[in-house]
C-alpha cells in the first residue's frame, strides 16, 4: 500500500512502513488497513511529496483515519509528540475567522487561548473540555462583531446599550462572550463594555431518594439503553457530574490499567467500579481496549512492540 507503481516504498515513507508492521496487535491493524478509507489516504500518501510529517498528514482525509495513522506513529516515534486538541484547535479557529473581523477576535483566540494552552502542554495533555470552553468563547466573539458589523458598529465603536440589545436576544452562547469582552476592554479594542455574570440557577426538579436508586438499577440492568446513555445517567446519578462536563467527555478520558479502568472527569482520574467499568470500555472503541492491555503488558515486564496498537484519535466520539 505505501509502495509505488514500481512495487518500492518512498525512503521517507520506510519507518511508517516498519512502525505499522511491527504492532503488537497484527490481525487488528491489518483489518484496519483492508478498510477502503484507509487503501485512499495511503494512496494520497505515496502520491504526495515531501517528508512524512504532521503538516503532510493534516492535508490528507478522511480526518479519522488520518489521526488514527498519527497516533500510530507518533507512539512508535516515526513523528514527534503533538497535542491533538490544540492542533484540532488551530484549524478551528482558522475556519472560524474566515467570516469575521480577525483583528481582535484573532488576538483574544491567539494570545488568550491558545498561549495558555501551549504553556500548559509542557506540564500535562490540555483537556477536552478546556478545547470545548475555547471554542465556546471565540464561537461566541465571532458572533459578537458579526452582529455588530450590518448594525454599523465595531467592537471599538460599541455600546452597552448595543450588547445588552444582543444579550437580549438570548443566543445560548452569548453568556460565554464574557471572557472575550473583558479582554478586549482590557487591550483597548472595546471600551466600557460589560458582559454581567451568569447567575446559577437551582435545580427546578429533585428526585426522591428511592426514585434515584430505581433509575440506577434500571441503567444498571436495561440492555436496551446504549451504553453511553447508561454510563452518562449513572455518572450524574451516583457521581453527581454534570451533564455539560459528561457531554464533553471522549474515549481519551477512559483509560484500562491492570488496575481497572478509569474516567478522567477531574484532575485525578475516577476508578470505575463494576459495572461501570464494562459500560465505559463498551463507550470506547475496541483500540483504545488494545492499547490498554499493551500497556498491561508492558507493566508486567513483557517488552512492547516498536509501535504500539493503531488507535482512535482523543477527540472523537464524544460520550452524550
Amino acid at each position: 500500500m505505501l509502495s509505488d507503481a514500481n512495487g518500492l516504498i518512498r525512503t521517507d515513507l520506510v519507518p511508517a512502513f516498519d512502525c505499522l508492521k511491527q504492532s503488537s496487535d497484527s490481525f487488528s491493524t491489518l483489518l484496519w488497513l483492508r478498510r477502503p478509507s484507509t487503501r485512499l489516504l495511503f494512496r494520497d500518501l505515496v502520491a504526495a511529496s515531501g517528508p512524512l510529517s504532521h503538516e503532510q498528514l493534516d492535508s490528507l482525509e478522511p480526518r479519522r483515519v488520518v489521526d488514527r495513522l498519527r497516533f500510530a506513529l507518533m507512539d512508535g516515534g516515526v513523528l514527534p509528540q503533538r497535542d491533538v486538541r490544540i492542533a484540532d484547535l488551530e484549524k478551528w479557529i482558522h475556519d472560524a475567522l474566515t467570516t469575521v473581523d480577525r483583528r481582535a477576535v484573532e488576538g483574544f483566540a491567539t494570545w488568550y487561548h491558545l498561549r495558555r494552552l501551549r504553556e500548559q502542554v509542557v506540564r500535562k495533555p490540555v483537556g477536552a473540555g478546556q478545547a470545548e470552553v475555547a471554542r465556546r468563547q471565540i464561537n461566541a466573539a465571532v458572533r459578537l462583531v458579526n452582529w455588530l458589523q450590518p448594525r454599523g458598529r465595531s467592537l471599538a465603536t460599541a455600546t452597552q446599550h448595543h450588547l445588552d440589545a444582543w444579550l437580549a436576544e438570548g443566543h445560548w452562547l452569548a453568556h460565554h462572550s464574557r471572557t472575550f469582552v473583558t479582554w478586549a476592554v482590557r487591550h483597548g479594542h472595546a471600551h466600557s463594555l460589560n458582559v454581567p455574570r451568569r447567575q446559577p440557577t437551582d435545580p427546578e426538579h429533585f428526585i426522591e431518594h428511592d426514585e434515584r436508586w430505581q433509575l440506577v438499577r434500571r441503567l444498571v440492568h436495561d440492555t436496551t439503553v446504549p451504553s453511553t446513555q447508561r454510563l452518562a445517567g449513572l455518572l450524574v446519578l451516583l457521581f453527581a457530574q454534570p451533564v455539560s462536563r459528561i457531554a464533553v467527555l471522549s474515549q481519551h478520558d477512559v483509560a484500562q490499567t491492570a488496575d481497572g479502568v478509569t474516567i478522567a472527569l477531574g484532575a485525578v482520574p475516577l476508578a470505575l467500579p463494576p459495572p461501570l467499568d464494562a459500560l465505559a470500555l463498551e463507550s470506547s472503541p475496541n483500540p483504545v481496549r488494545r492499547a490498554a492491555r499493551w500497556a498491561g503488558r508492558a507493566s508486567r515486564g513483557s517488552s512492547p512492540a516498536p509501535c504500539p496498537d493503531v488507535r482512535w484519535p482523543a477527540a472523537s466520539s464524544p460520550v452524550r
